[in-house]
């Protein structure tokens, strides 16, 4: 009887032990796998390309699976166009902004030619309100014309270089009235002004009802507008009641100032 009651004991206690390691080795498999949850993530794969800007090469590490990155060159009396893989003629790998074309993928060539575009050729127009006219009863107001991309990366390569701008619009009241203070800026407030049409100008007096035309070009430092953002601001000279005041087909046309 006392064989038995040692067997059983052992038994148990052989049974705890048994239990015990079993516990211990699933406890540590579930810590090791928690912890090979991350590191089992493979590394990203990368790719070493270089970039000929004439003939100065820059290399850049690029990421497979994601949008390649380079810098946006700068060349004076040109702009930026993008980057080939020869250096005529080929496939634009990467656009004016120095992004990719692509995601990138694996068998991507490793060796880019970057493009330039002359800014003699370069113009940005646009037109406002072509149909609808603006309308105010006095004082004035202003409006805004964002510069495309190129022209921006333009401007921003050829800070010192003139830019010849032209602005033109039809305006018309309900009574006689005279334009003052026509002009535009490089900020939304404040900033420095650049007269359109100075009030001083003969020919700005408006008839009732009928639209006139004004126009002005002059010339201004590409670097005043390097943020993109160009402000037209109209104004009357005197305010006569509540007289309406007309404004439409606002058209600015900015290019640079080469020979």
């Amino acid at each position: 009887m006392k064989k038995l009651a040692k067997l059983g004991t052992l038994l148990f206690v052989m049974i705890a032990i048994i239990t015990s390691l079993t516990a211990c080795s699933i406890f540590s498999n579930q810590v090791n796998n928690n912890e090979n949850n991350g590191d089992d993530k493979p590394a990203p794969q990368t790719q070493t390309i270089t970039v000929y800007n004439s003939d100065t090469p820059k290399t850049y590490t690029v990421t497979l699976g994601e949008i390649a990155k380079i810098d946006i060159f700068t060349k004076p009396g040109f702009y930026f166009a993008g980057a080939y893989d020869s250096a005529d003629g080929g496939t634009k790998y990467f656009d004016g902004d120095g992004n990719s074309t692509m995601v990138w993928g694996e068998g991507n060539p490793d060796t880019y030619y970057v493009r330039f575009e002359s800014i003699s050729t370069l113009m940005f127009t646009q037109t406002l309100r072509d149909e609808e006219p603006y309308k105010w009863a006095h004082g004035g107001f202003w409006t805004e014309f964002i510069l495309n991309d190129e022209m921006k990366r333009a401007i921003n390569g050829n800070l010192d270089t003139d830019l010849t701008v032209n602005i033109s619009f039809d305006a018309a009241c309900e009574q006689a009235w005279q334009l003052d203070n026509v002009y535009l800026t490089n900020m939304k407030s404040g900033g420095i002004n650049h007269m359109c049409i100075s009030s001083q100008a003969e020919g700005q007096l408006l008839s009732n009802g009928a639209y006139k035309t004004f126009s002005n070009t002059f010339t201004i430092k590409a670097k005043e507008f390097k943020n993109g953002e160009v402000y037209l601001y109209i104004h009357n000279s005197t305010l006569v009641g509540n007289t309406k005041y007309f404004v439409k087909n606002i058209t600015l046309d900015i290019k640079f100032a080469t020979e």
